[in-house]
C-alpha cells in the first residue's frame, strides 16, 4: 500500500510516544511543557503526543487497575502506527516501570508492536533521555542540577545533552 503525505506544512514533527493520557487537557501538564523543550533538541518545530495506550488515567497506580478491553488495544495501535507513520523524528518517553501483572505484560507487548512499526517505517533511532524511554513528568527532577548528571545552567541545555539517540536493533 502506496502511503501519502498529506501534510500541509514543511515543518518537522516529533512524535513523542507516552504511556497514555492525562485526565486533563494535555497541554496543561508538565509532561507535555517538558517534552515541547525537546522540539529544538530533535530539530523539530511540530509536535505530536501518542501514547502505547490511549485510555486516560491519573496516573500509572490508577492505569494499572482498568480493565483494558480488546477494542482499546487496537485503538492505541492505530493512534500509534499515525503517529510514527507521521512523525519525522520518534521520541520514546513512556515511563521506567511501574506497571505490575497484565498491564506490564499489555506495556511489553505494545513496546513490541512500535518496534514493528518503526521496523517497518525504516527508522532505526528514536530519541530517549539518556538512552532510555525515561517519562517526562520526571526529566527535570532527573536532570537538575543537584544530580551532576549532565551540566549546564538551565534545563533546556542539560536536556539538550541528555536527550540523545538511541539505535535500534
Amino acid at each position: 500500500m502506496l502511503e501519502v503525505d498529506l501534510r500541509t506544512t514543511t515543518d518537522r514533527v516529533l512524535c513523542a510516544i507516552l504511556l497514555n493520557p492525562p485526565l486533563r487537557p494535555a497541554e496543561r501538564t508538565i509532561t507535555y511543557r517538558n517534552v515541547t523543550a525537546a522540539l529544538s533538541t530533535t530539530g523539530c518545530q511540530q509536535l505530536s503526543l501518542t501514547n502505547l495506550l490511549a485510555v486516560p488515567s491519573k496516573d500509572l497506580p490508577s492505569l494499572n487497575r482498568i480493565k483494558i478491553s480488546e477494542q482499546e488495544i487496537a485503538a492505541s495501535r492505530e493512534a500509534l502506527r499515525q503517529a510514527i507513520m507521521y512523525g519525522d523524528e520518534v521520541l520514546v518517553a513512556w515511563g521506567m516501570g511501574g506497571a505490575t501483572g497484565a498491564l506490564k505484560q499489555l506495556l511489553n507487548s505494545q513496546v513490541t508492536y512500535v518496534r514493528e512499526v518503526l521496523h517497518e517505517r525504516g527508522i532505526h533511532s528514536v530519541w530517549a533521555l539518556q538512552g532510555r524511554p525515561r517519562h517526562p513528568s520526571r526529566w527535570r527532577q532527573y536532570l537538575g542540577p543537584q544530580k551532576n548528571r549532565v551540566s549546564g545552567d538551565s534545563f533546556q541545555d542539560r536536556l539538550n545533552q541528555a536527550l540523545v539517540p538511541l539505535q535500534l536493533n
